[in-house]
């Protein structure tokens, strides 16, 4: 937690035998405490490489090989006591061109023999807002991997976002349709730039979290189920591998047994101003202050009202649980070398795709000759008390032409123009 993980553990062996209690009653004996099943997965620290989560202050370059032989320490106790479960590390902040967390640790992996199941990493796009830099940063970590003979190693983003600096301003940002849009633009590019797995920072209704107290949805919910709506109902690998597009709109589409072709929008306008820490007061355009939850059993029900997002204009103490160690406060250690800063700004021309976009499908089987277009839409403006965004029949009963083709054209700025989503349905029969 942060304040209460800064410096190394000072007796790593007492450690171990607390990890060790904690896959026995999670991964073995989990049954004992009412888990349907095991945790099969274990991620060894988070974010070593930011000062607030590991630091030797005597000495930089000393506290990442301790690092590495806490991971060592810790990865060989959770394999002795649960030898399937999964064991990778560790959250890396900054992991782009990052030496010591990337290149270095996986050669000491590799030196040592140590367990490596999965490498994970962490990536808000506070320096460029361009989801497509996610193909510079897997590209760097996958071919440090293969490097090392680690080809059936994991990649996992264990956090990820628009912007990660927290402010009430920031909350309904993460929530917005400039989010939603980046959010679908971002899982798109993820899974095509062969990253396993993504975790959303953070899917409730807390700081940085997807929903709040204004309706039942936001436009950044509504991105995760058109997502969720298109990857349930594929049968086939997507069409479309890789985005070539010089607009800002991103896209992919897969067919399924039933018929149906689905494809995937996501119509983003990349804006740098609004993600870094110098952003953290702005809103997009057309974006208002939403209320938010805060849960806080120390904050009195009667300081909350519906006007603020505490409730008050002072943000109320955070991280009250405060770790001392020789009785003082621990001092934040200074951030490791990264390049995240290098990463590249998105050169789209978003004046092409600001009107909306033409969709065409091509070589349609003969043995089909109706179709019906559903297309689910958000947008700002669009309802939020569905998850499911607009939706609209696009044609209800086409004649698929002689050119065995469908043409979808949807030029309308306001629903289909920049920071908008869309999943088309086609139904062929």
């Amino acid at each position: 937690m942060l304040n209460g993980g800064k410096h190394k553990p000072t007796n790593i062996e007492k450690y171990c035998q607390l990890v060790k209690k904690l896959v026995e009653r999670y991964s073995i004996n989990y049954h004992l405490i009412g888990l349907a099943y095991p945790i099969s997965e274990y991620e060894i620290w988070n974010e070593p490489d930011l000062g607030f989560f590991w630091t030797t202050p005597e000495d930089n370059q000393l506290a990442v090989v301790e690092f590495y032989d806490f991971y060592r320490a810790v990865a060989n106790t959770i394999r002795a006591t649960a030898p399937w479960v999964k064991i990778g590390s560790c959250g890396t902040t900054f992991v782009f061109k990052n030496e010591n967390f990337v290149d270095n640790f996986i050669a000491y992996i590799k030196n040592k023999h140590v367990p490596f199941d999965f490498y994970s990493y962490h990536y808000y796009a506070i320096h460029t807002a361009n989801p497509k830099n996610i193909y510079e940063i897997q590209d760097y970590v996958r071919s440090r991997l293969d490097k090392h003979g680690f080809q059936q190693v994991k990649c996992y983003i264990t956090e990820w976002a628009l912007t990660a600096y927290a402010s009430k301003i920031n909350n309904t940002k993460n929530q917005s349709h400039v989010a939603a849009a980046y959010l679908l633009s971002f899982l798109i590019h993820a899974e095509q730039a062969g990253v396993d797995k993504a975790y959303l920072y953070r899917a409730d209704g807390a700081e940085f979290g997807l929903f709040n107290s204004n309706s039942y949805a936001s436009y950044a919910a509504q991105a995760f189920w058109l997502y969720n709506q298109f990857a349930s109902h594929r049968d086939s690998s997507i069409i479309k591998l890789t985005d070539t597009s010089k607009t800002g709109i991103t896209t992919t589409g897969a067919i399924n047994a039933n018929n149906q072709i689905n494809i995937l929008i996501a119509n983003y306008t990349a804006d740098p101003t609004i993600v870094g820490e110098s952003g953290q007061t702005k809103l997009p355009t057309g974006v208002k202050l939403q209320s938010q939850y805060y849960i806080d059993t120390a904050i009195p029900a009667n300081l909350l009202d519906s006007e603020r997002w505490y409730g008050s204009n002072i943000v109320p103490p955070r991280n009250r649980n405060k770790v001392l160690y020789n009785g003082k406060p621990v001092p934040n250690g200074p951030n490791w070398p990264n390049k995240n800063d290098q990463l590249k700004y998105d050169d789209a021309n978003y004046q092409q795709s600001s009107t909306g976009y033409i969709v065409t499908v091509t070589d349609i089987p003969a043995n089909f000759n109706h179709y019906k277009i559903i297309l689910h839409k958000v947008f700002n403006g669009g309802q939020r008390q569905s998850l499911n965004g607009e939706t609209f029949i696009y044609e209800p009963d086409g004649i698929i032409p002689q050119s065995r083709q469908i043409v979808i054209k949807d030029n309308d700025p306001d629903t289909a123009g920049n920071n908008t989503l869309a999943l088309i349905t086609i139904e062929l029969y």
